[in-house]
């Protein structure tokens, strides 16, 4: 009986493997398609509770490939083009949260969400000359050369639109015969604007939050796809600036650069039980961990002592984790979980189904859900390939005994659709935005 249910559960790894490479995935590259890239993009923009980005937006161009293909054929202009995409993967793989697919043909897109202009200025450099190198045997009969057009938004508002200007910068670049990538802000005779805060002002600013406990909670319900009943909530924390609220979103990418996020982490952790303190949450409560705190072992050493101390509120915790960080897979995480495991804690996967990996880790890590990734909500009414494949993930989960939880629903469309796709629960705007609860 086990090694059936073994086989089952190993036949439906591959099945989801298959369905997500076929929609999501181009075929020669292994990368993200348009359609994966333009819809993660979209939910990103999209995403009301991660308030403003900064982020770059890249398309590589890759200038007569059909040269290649005529004269060599088609499986060695193949070869070139997943030679592109390995250059172009290795030079972002600093960047969990970044994007890179193949366009269309020779072109591909890269998004870098939450660096700075000047990052985004050293990472399109080292983006451009990832390929610069690549050559093949007739390349004096064919040469390969290169084009990028790069744009850079302090405050993204239209993924369209950071598109259509790359475009217009790369069409810039196509004007010379040399490989050279050309900024959107230099076709405009413009800069690049500059953050508000430059990072010596924000370490400032997140030490001040952190010593004065600068800092609101707001709760935003997860409610049961079957009896509409509320099943847990979602913690979402806002940084006081002035009379500005800062959503979490912003501030974390910057604050894990400086080394700050244990101690944003433990500081949250303890506004909430504050706040539990003052009226008792009866629902489960998720909290998301930065995976540099989960690897940290000083903070691990607080957060057992802590949720020892708090033991009605361990026993209603569920921290969830990005999907990207099991692909490590490594020692810290597996730590990590039997510290939870001790204290009745529960662990969850957030931003579940855009990793290519193996699954692996449902079957070796104690998880309460998996949260699929809100991109693939994009109409889900009507798209088909969307419907079927997280159905084949609710199966997948429920044979390994989880839930499977969804994000970003924001209409009625989209509730209504999940019913028909065994969908344990789901939050989104469209069911209860983010809500203030006070902190001492």
């Amino acid at each position: 009986m086990a090694l059936h249910l073994k086989a089952v559960f190993e036949d439906q790894l591959s099945l989801i493997d298959r369905l997500q490479k076929q929609s999501f995935q181009d075929a020669v590259t292994g990368l993200s398609n348009r359609s994966d890239f333009d819809n993660r993009l979209r939910s990103y923009v999209d995403d009301r509770e991660a308030g403003t980005h900064t982020g770059a937006l890249a398309i590589v161009a890759l200038h007569d490939i059909s040269c290649v293909n005529e004269y060599a054929g088609r499986g060695e202009g193949n070869a070139i083009l997943e030679s592109v995409g390995q250059r172009l993967q290795n030079a972002v793989i600093d960047h969990p949260r970044a994007i890179v697919a193949r366009r269309q043909g020779p072109e591909f897109s890269l998004f870098i969400p939450d660096i700075t202009p000047e990052e985004g200025d050293a990472l399109g450099e080292k983006i451009f000359g990832a390929v610069q190198d690549i050559s093949w045997l007739h390349n004096e009969k064919c040469p390969l050369s290169f084009h990028m057009g790069y744009t850079f938004h302090t405050n993204i508002t239209s993924g369209p639109e950071m598109l259509g200007e790359a475009d217009i910068a790369l069409r810039q670049a196509k004007l010379g015969s040399a490989s050279r990538w050309t900024k959107f802000a230099d076709v405009q005779n413009g800069d690049v604007p500059v953050l508000g805060k430059p990072l010596n002002e924000w370490e400032v600013f997140l030490n001040q939050a952190i010593q004065n406990r600068l800092v609101a909670l707001h709760y935003q319900p997860i409610i049961s796809v079957q009896d509409k009943t509320l099943l847990a909530q979602e913690v979402y924390v806002r940084f006081l600036n002035g009379k500005d609220l800062l959503a979490a979103a912003v501030v974390v990418p910057i604050a894990e650069r400086l080394g700050l996020m244990p101690s944003l982490d433990r500081l949250i952790l303890e506004s909430l039980a504050s706040a539990e303190r003052e009226k008792e949450t009866p629902t489960k409560l998720c909290v998301n961990l930065s995976i540099v705190s989960v690897k940290t072992s000083g903070f691990l050493r607080w957060l057992d002592n802590f949720l020892a101390s708090q033991r009605r509120l361990a026993a209603k915790l569920v921290f969830e984790v990005p999907e990207y960080a099991m692909k490590a897979n490594d020692a810290s995480l597996r730590a990590f979980s039997q510290l939870l495991q001790k204290h009745g804690t529960s662990l969850g996967i957030d931003h579940f189904g855009l990793e290519s990996a193996a699954f692996g880790y449902l079957s070796s890590l104690p998880l309460h859900h998996l949260k699929v990734h809100r991109s693939f909500l994009c109409e889900l009414d009507t798209n088909l390939d969307n419907q079927f494949y997280i159905k084949s993930l609710a199966g997948l989960a429920h044979n390994s005994g989880l839930q499977l939880w969804v994000e970003g629903v924001e209409n009625e469309q989209e509730w209504d659709q999940l019913a028909e796709l065994d969908v344990d629960a789901a939050q989104g705007y469209f069911l209860g935005v983010p809500a203030l609860r006070t902190v001492d």
